[in-house]
């Protein structure tokens, strides 16, 4: 009787430290979104030289990737330093339209130190998410484990890989933020 007693007495005050220590990271996030309404860079917006007005609605404006320019609107910062040594929920969203679902788009996520890269994610979401020539959603997400170098860089961007027409990439709302899962670490 009295093992499962302690037990479960362990288990209650184990849950409730764990809880405690969790709280300390409630709150952190780092939000980020461009519509390319503006062609103003705080620093970590990237390839904004890929900004293109629409034709059937001036007030619109996105990010036109080609043969010419295959890296379309994206985003880089090193880590902000309320996220250094905590693990990292990632989370992407943006608008894509594409000629062609075919194509090879890539939505490329890129974690590095220097010129070495530690993490590199390319998810086609021309071919999970594309309708030709339709503005879709596209998303993604990534858990960045703690034990990564302070001084990584994130970097987000669109990658036609083919160029064989031109994608258009919008709206694209980056944000990080603390799970609420134990540490882990990548050996």
């Amino acid at each position: 009787m009295f093992p499962k007693l302690n037990f479960i007495l362990f288990v209650f005050i184990f849950s409730g430290i764990f809880c405690l220590a969790q709280k300390n990271d409630k709150g952190i996030e780092h939000h980020y979104f461009n519509d390319l309404t503006t062609s103003e860079n705080p620093g970590y917006w990237i390839n904004l030289d890929t900004r293109k007005q629409d034709s059937l609605q001036p007030s619109m404006f996105f990010s036109a990737t080609n043969s010419e320019r295959p890296y379309g609107l994206g985003f880089e910062s090193r880590i902000p330093d309320d996220l250094k040594k905590k693990n990292i929920y990632l989370t992407i969203r943006a608008l894509l339209k594409v000629a062609d679902t075919n194509q090879h788009v890539l939505l490329v996520t890129d974690i590095r130190i220097g010129d070495s890269a530690i993490v590199w994610k390319g998810v086609n979401v021309a071919k999970i998410f594309g309708k030709n020539s339709q503005w879709v959603s596209v998303h993604d997400s990534l858990l960045i484990p703690s034990n990564l170098p302070p001084d990584s860089k994130i970097k987000v961007y669109i990658w036609n890989q083919d160029g064989k027409a031109e994608v258009d990439f919008d709206d694209l709302d980056i944000h990080l933020s603390v799970p609420r899962i134990p540490s882990y670490l990548v050996y």
